[in-house]
């Protein structure tokens, strides 16, 4: 036999879960309300004005599912990024970029993901980590981006390996870079 205690406590779990179990589901779309808020930002981002645009793309991350609205999800942190690259803040733009990874496996697009990769590398290029930058221009080489999107990559570790001084290694990206045709 339960005691009297124990009973009261129990009743009171039980109808707590039915109650929580039985709540309806939000599924409702937040995907105009962050289109609105990235066109606001844009706005702001085409006439420099980076503060508000940092901040109008930072509340659509907010808003933004990132499993069911994934490319305004990693578009949006990429943005954010760039702005923080832009001022100098490779740490927090690095920080930025690795919460969009996660959800990769979501996304349709191979252009966010390249854009991903390759500002990360610039990232680590301007920190002076060779290392890094050239791995992740190595991820931006996915097989479905476009031509100059590679052409890109591959220019970009080239120009690492510049910084590095290994000018042959360089040389021999760079001499069939500049022999393929331009699409």
């Amino acid at each position: 036999m339960i005691p009297e205690k124990i009973h009261h406590h129990l009743c009171i779990l039980f109808t707590i879960i039915v109650f929580l179990s039985c709540q309806k589901k939000n599924t409702e779309t937040t995907k105009p309300q962050v289109e609105k808020l990235i066109l606001i930002a844009d706005r702001f981002y085409n006439n420099k004005n980076f503060d508000s645009a940092f901040y109008y793309y930072n509340k659509a991350t907010f808003v933004c599912n990132p499993i069911t609205d994934t490319e305004n999800y990693i578009s949006t942190l990429n943005d954010i990024a760039g702005i923080q690259q832009n001022h100098a803040d490779y740490v927090e733009s690095e920080s930025t970029l690795k919460e969009a990874i996660p959800f990769f496996k979501y996304i349709k697009n191979p252009a966010y993901k390249w854009t991903t990769y390759v500002t990360l590398s610039i990232n680590y290029l301007n920190t002076y980590d060779y290392k890094n930058a050239i791995l992740y221009n190595k991820k931006a080489l996915l097989p479905e981006v476009k031509p100059w999107q590679k052409l890109a990559a591959e220019n970009n570790i080239a120009v690492i390996l510049m910084e590095q001084e290994k000018y042959d290694q360089s040389l021999q990206i760079f001499l069939p870079i500049s022999t393929k045709k331009k699409s």
